[in-house]
């Protein structure tokens, strides 16, 4: 059974809804659709060549689109260099 006394230190030690309410600062609204990936330049330029369309990932697209960025480039130089090496390239 809780007293009044103790009601009154829950209250005076943390105060009441409507008074919190009137202590703080004005309200402000965050936005609901922050991101941390979507809306910076890479993200608009696999957006550009429709890599992902908006509200869809595309994590297959996404992922064989960085593999040729990354792995054509190798292939052509050594092509060019040692071009009876690229197999052991692939397979390595």
């Amino acid at each position: 059974m809780r007293s009044h006394a103790h009601e009154q230190v829950s209250e005076m030690s943390y105060g009441t809804i409507e008074d919190k309410d009137k202590t703080d600062s004005p309200k402000t609204t965050a936005p609901r659709d922050i991101s941390l990936v979507r809306g910076g330049l890479l993200y608009r330029f696999l957006m550009l060549i429709r890599v992902m369309d908006d509200g869809h990932w595309n994590i297959g697209r996404r992922v064989a689109f960085v593999l040729a960025v990354l792995w054509v480039p190798v292939v052509v130089i050594r092509l060019i260099n040692h071009p009876d090496r690229v197999m052991q390239l692939i397979l390595d």
